[in-house]
């Protein structure tokens, strides 16, 4: 559990493919821009809508979304964020709780703004465009090279007829 975290939820890639439940992953969805307390970016790779769970020794039930990291894979299942659990906290630390360990903190990102996104939306655009030219230029060098070994191999073959015919006759 995070008590420091702005985000809400997160779950480990490993605890998904582990229990099957892979497959609920979805992709499409705006990343919440964390950063670990070494000042990295939390890699997200989806969330899970309306997940379902239940904490240790409580009968209370509940739905919320999970992003998915596969950061987490070796140190935890999930991550529950300060949010909920201030508003849970007496269920979490009071008697009876059943707290297992505690870990560090998440903490949020400035959100980006509008002119930072373009800024992004146009160097990831250039960097496409660049890709493109330069898988471009390797095919067609490789083209080249090709038709070079084609044309030096008929060449190579000609010059050998040439040679047999004039010893052969």
């Amino acid at each position: 559990m995070d008590s420091g975290s702005d985000l809400p939820f997160c779950v480990s890639m490993r605890w998904l493919k582990e229990y099957g439940r892979l497959s609920e992953m979805d992709t499409n969805f705006e990343h919440p821009r964390v950063k670990t307390l070494a000042g990295s970016e939390l890699s997200i790779q989806g969330v899970v809508r309306d997940m379902q769970f239940r904490l240790k020794g409580s009968n209370k039930t509940f739905c919320r979304d999970f992003f998915v990291s596969d950061a987490l894979d070796d140190w935890y299942d999930f991550v529950l964020g300060k949010d909920f659990m201030k508003k849970n906290f007496d269920m979490l630390f009071g008697p009876g709780g059943k707290v297992q360990k505690m870990i560090g903190g998440l903490f949020g990102t400035k959100r980006r703004t509008p002119a930072e996104k373009a800024q992004e939306a146009a160097l990831k655009a250039q960097q496409e465009a660049d890709a493109k030219n330069r898988e471009a230029d390797r095919l067609a060098r490789k083209a080249n090279e090709k038709r070079q070994a084609e044309e030096t191999q008929r060449i190579e073959e000609a010059n050998f007829q040439n040679h047999y015919a004039r010893n052969t006759n």
